[in-house]
């Protein structure tokens, strides 16, 4: 009875073993005995054109700010006030007869300072784009007829970054002074013909300031752009020229004064793509002027330092006030024909002697695993960006490591197929899935 006891112990232990090694031999990782992997999580591989974005609330600001001063005492009348819209050439302001000579000699005077100061502005380019070929710039610039702080901003960009983004802030205050001797010549010829002084534009009236025995006239264009603020770390992401996606009812069909289908139907259509690029990136902290003030009244600005970015657009924005707040989508990284996906599900093939380098497991056309290669564009947000030979609709795996070649399984459906998809099956095809699959 012991001898049998013995043999039944010695019998288990070794079937228990064979069940082991069975085991080990079928599920180890090095395992070489095909198998069949049970496919619970995947994607469909779809190219699309992929980006990665800072979002910013942004500003709608006039374009431009043009100021008109004139001697409060030569004026006879104030013809506009705060927030009244203008036509060009409508009058602003008129001047008393007797002074009017006298606002000519100061507007010629005027106008010649403006001339100096392009003279010299004009120097400071010459000298930069020679600077560009320097490893050392190294300028010294006679700015006396330009600001102070326009000076240091031109030699804070020499210091911090190169000549070139110098050259881009003085040719963008050229085209300022360029713009303001237009006006004056304007007002000049105005003052040739009439004692009035006029609007150079079609807009409307930002502000009229009465102070120091002046009178400033603060103009707003109807063209509008975009404002918004940047912390450092977002200052080093963004370049100008970069372009930016925008709400595009901002230039559509004014939805507002729709209703129902109508609405809907412009909505609809507003839904093509909008883009605006960057035209300007502060290199010194903003200063708290009027917009930044606004925007500061509903937003978080940056702390402790905030950095003024401007983007503008080809279209007019006719959808929204001033200092009403939009959507601003910077784009700083772009693939065409790019697939996404979680970056756990991208693979680094570390072996020394591949040239595969990173990949992803798909399903072949037999319904077997295998590898394919990608190429890296970039990381956004626990994705992973890339581009590949891969064919839309292709089966890509999650992040568990397989063994290649090996057959898969995929669960029940839970849905019944669609109607229409029976019907178009004939008894052939029956036929073909029952016999010959």
């Amino acid at each position: 009875m012991r001898k049998v006891k013995i043999w039944w112990i010695i019998g288990y232990g070794l079937f228990l073993s064979f069940l082991i090694l069975n085991i080990r031999l079928v599920f180890s990782e090095d395992s070489q005995i095909s198998r069949s992997y049970y496919i619970s999580e995947y994607e469909r591989a779809t190219s699309n054109t992929e980006r990665a974005y800072i979002e910013k609330d942004a500003l709608i600001v006039p374009k431009e700010e043009i100021h008109i001063t004139a001697n409060a005492e030569a004026l006879s009348q104030i013809s506009v006030q705060p927030g009244q819209k203008i036509l060009m050439d409508e009058e602003i302001a008129a001047y008393k007869t007797e002074e009017a000579a006298k606002e000519r000699k100061k507007m010629e005077a005027e106008r010649m300072a403006y001339e100096r100061e392009l003279i010299t502005l004009e120097e400071i380019v010459a000298k930069l784009e020679v600077e560009e070929f320097l490893d050392e710039p190294t300028s010294n610039f006679d700015t006396e007829e330009i600001g102070d702080e326009f000076t240091f901003t031109i030699e804070t960009q020499i210091l911090k970054e190169s000549p070139i983004e110098a050259i881009a802030i003085v040719e963008s205050r050229i085209a300022e002074v360029q713009r303001n001797i237009d006006i004056i010549d304007e007002q000049m010829n105005e003052l040739t013909v009439s004692n009035v002084l006029s609007s150079p534009v079609d807009g409307m009236i930002g502000d009229v300031i009465e102070e120091n025995g002046s009178v400033t006239f603060i103009l707003y264009p109807n063209d509008k752009n975009l404002l918004t603020y940047l912390s450092e770390k977002e200052w080093q992401q963004i370049n100008e020229n970069q372009n930016v996606e925008l709400d595009p009812l901002l230039v559509g069909e004014n939805i507002g004064q729709a209703g129902g289908a109508e609405e809907l139907e412009l909505a609809a259509e507003g839904e093509k793509e909008l883009l605006g690029v960057v035209v300007e990136k502060q290199n010194i902290p903003a200063i708290k002027s009027i917009w930044y003030k606004e925007m500061e009244k509903v937003v978080k600005l940056p702390q402790p330092t905030a950095y003024e970015l401007r983007i503008d657009l080809d279209e007019q924005i006719i959808n929204k006030p001033i200092a009403s707040l939009t959507k601003a989508k910077i784009i700083i990284d772009e693939a065409l024909n790019a697939h996404r996906l979680k970056k756990e599900w991208v693979h680094t093939d570390n072996t020394s002697n591949s040239s595969i380098g990173e990949f992803v497991y798909i399903l072949d056309e037999e319904g077997k695993i295998n590898l394919s290669p990608v190429h890296l564009e970039f990381h956004d947000h626990g994705t992973t960006v890339f581009t590949s030979s891969i064919e839309d609709g292709t089966v890509i795996l999650n992040d568990k490591e397989r063994k290649l070649y090996s057959r898969s399984f995929f669960p029940f459906p839970t849905e019944w197929p669609d109607k229409e998809l029976l019907t178009t099956f004939t008894w052939e095809d029956y036929f073909k899935y029952l016999f010959l699959y």
